[in-house]
């Protein structure tokens, strides 16, 4: 995962560069944690409880595969921000429809 965890109130952190410098396209995927009686799981303490749990429930969404373009692969923040906005857009939505 190159970033890994939301901040509290659903939005991205900012992501690590690592798997964005290989230049390479990317199928971005986000998981939408659930829990039965209040919806999404949205703040990283219900996280940390939600792995305690014997059974959860979660729904994971794969995105479109994104490709670099030849200025994001000399500049791999560029790239890591776009999908970021993309992964950030999809949770927005998700979030809103619940």
């Amino acid at each position: 995962f190159p970033e890994g965890t939301i901040a509290s109130g659903g939005s991205l952190l900012p992501f690590k560069l690592g798997a964005f410098r290989a230049g390479v396209p990317l199928q971005p995927m986000v998981i939408r944690y659930l829990r039965p009686k209040n919806g999404v799981v949205d703040t990283p303490l219900k996280l940390f409880c939600l792995f305690f749990k014997v059974h959860c429930k979660c729904e994971v969404h794969y995105l479109p595969a994104m490709f670099p373009s030849d200025e994001e692969m000399a500049e791999p923040s560029l790239f890591a921000e776009r999908v970021r906005g993309v992964m950030q857009a999809a949770l927005e939505t998700q979030w809103n429809t619940i």
